[in-house]
């Protein structure tokens, strides 16, 4: 067994602990777990280089509906690049993240997505019960027909052009290095 595969299957069985301690831990989440395998989102193009970019694997964005973004930290508001990358690939999120985060994009001038999702976890604050909210919000999603979350998907069109057209404005105008070079990444990758 490779060591990233049974580090990860140990936080996984962490949390499946937790998730059972908190009695709440369905049957498809086990199945998920017993399942698992990683998906690549990030191709990185030159392991020796100074930049170390990486090429985002578009057809997780293209064959997906959303995205559920893991912030880097659950009790203080912090946007990193993990909400900005489906931003900038006409995706809409949920994120696991700290309470109001979803308020602090609207401040920043992005759109979220009420109309797919109930936003109201954003707004709790126990990260446990947060992260529940978030979970069922992705079981509502999935249990509609292909038919009712393309509908879905392609309502929220306009506000995911408008996002991706924000963050290129915010980048360039911030000048910041680390979305200056996630801003060539995505138009490396559209080319």
């Amino acid at each position: 067994a490779d060591s990233t595969h049974t580090s990860r299957s140990a936080t996984f069985e962490s949390c499946l602990k937790i998730l059972n301690r908190i009695n709440y831990c369905p049957d498809h989440v086990h199945t998920f777990v017993n399942n698992f395998t990683p998906m690549i989102l990030d191709i990185q193009t030159n392991k020796f280089s100074k930049d170390n970019q990486n090429i985002t694997n578009k057809n997780h964005y293209q064959n997906t509906f959303f995205s559920v973004v893991t912030e880097s930290r659950i009790t203080t508001r912090f946007l990193t690049e993990k909400t900005y990358k489906p931003i900038a690939n006409l995706h809409p999120f949920l994120l696991v993240a700290a309470p109001n985060m979803l308020e602090l994009l609207k401040k920043k001038g992005f759109e979220t997505f009420p109309e797919l999702f109930d936003e109201s976890y954003d707004t709790e604050q126990n990260p446990v019960t947060r992260l529940l909210m978030v979970i069922d919000e992705v079981e509502k999603f999935t249990k509609l027909t292909k038919i009712q979350k393309q509908q879905q998907f392609t309502s929220v069109k306009d506000k995911l052009i408008y996002n991706k057209q924000h963050y290129i404005k915010l980048a360039k105008e911030s000048g910041r290095q680390e979305h200056l070079k996630m801003l060539e990444v995505v138009e490396k990758n559209e080319s």
